[in-house]
């Protein structure tokens, strides 16, 4: 996968990671994906497009945990920001 690549040649790359992520939650490889966006918001926790997907992967999952904690760490994300 060129993704895989890119990432190898940039680590630190958390945009690269988001979208291997996408890739495998399009291929229903949730658990890829999860690992995916988790490393992406380590690498840019102001992201906020990363969360959604992580959320939703989890739910595929059936990880309804992993999912309400998700959807409160995004909002509080976007709360902060508009009211800086």
């Amino acid at each position: 996968m060129i993704l895989s690549r890119a990432i190898k040649l940039s680590p630190k790359n958390a945009g690269a990671y988001l979208s291997r992520g996408i890739v495998y939650a399009k291929l229903e490889q949730y658990e890829e994906a999860i690992c995916d966006y988790t490393k992406a918001i380590e690498l840019n926790p102001d992201d906020a497009k990363v969360y959604r997907p992580r959320s939703l992967a989890y739910a595929e999952l059936g990880d309804n945990q992993g999912q309400r904690f998700l959807l409160p760490v995004f909002l509080a994300f976007h709360l902060r920001r508009y009211m800086q």
